[in-house]
C-alpha cells in the first residue's frame, strides 16, 4: 500500500530515498537539487561544479555497473550517475524504476552528461516504481 501512494510523485519517492534507502558511499550531503535540463542545458556552466541531482534509473552499465542513468520525468532528460570502474556495482543493488538522489561533480563521460559520485555518493529508493 505504502508503495502505491508514492508512485509518480518525486517529492515522496525522494523523502524516500533519503529516509530509507540504499545509502551508496557517503549517501548525499547536499539540501537541494539542481534539475537535470538545468545542468545538460548548460555543460559549460556546471562542468565541475559539485551538485546534487535526482531521477528515475531507466538503465545501468551492463559491463562495469559503473553508471546508473537517471531521467528526470517532467523533461525527459537524463543525466547519470557514475563512478570509478570497479568502486561500486549498480547491477548488484540497482532497478529499473528506482528513485535515485546523488551528490557529484559534473563532468561528460560514457554515457553522456554525469555526476562522479565518487568522494561524494547517493541514496537509492527502495521503491520501484513502474516506467512507461
Amino acid at each position: 500500500m505504502h508503495a502505491v501512494r508514492l508512485f509518480g510523485d518525486p517529492r515522496a519517492l525522494r523523502d524516500d530515498a533519503l529516509r530509507n534507502g540504499l545509502k551508496v558511499f557517503d549517501g548525499v550531503t547536499l539540501t537541494s537539487s539542481t534539475p537535470i535540463a538545468t545542468i545538460v542545458g548548460d555543460m559549460t556552466r556546471y562542468t565541475g561544479k559539485l551538485v546534487q541531482i535526482e531521477g528515475y534509473v531507466t538503465e545501468t552499465c551492463q559491463v562495469a555497473g559503473c553508471w546508473a542513468k537517471l531521467i528526470d520525468k517532467a523533461s525527459g532528460k537524463t543525466m547519470s550517475l557514475k563512478v570509478t570502474d570497479g568502486a561500486y556495482d549498480f547491477r548488484t543493488d540497482i532497478k529499473v524504476g528506482n528513485y535515485a538522489v546523488g551528490d557529484g561533480t559534473v563532468a561528460t563521460a560514457d554515457p553522456g552528461a554525469v555526476i562522479w559520485i565518487d568522494g561524494y555518493g547517493a541514496m537509492i529508493s527502495s521503491i520501484v516504481c513502474p516506467m512507461p
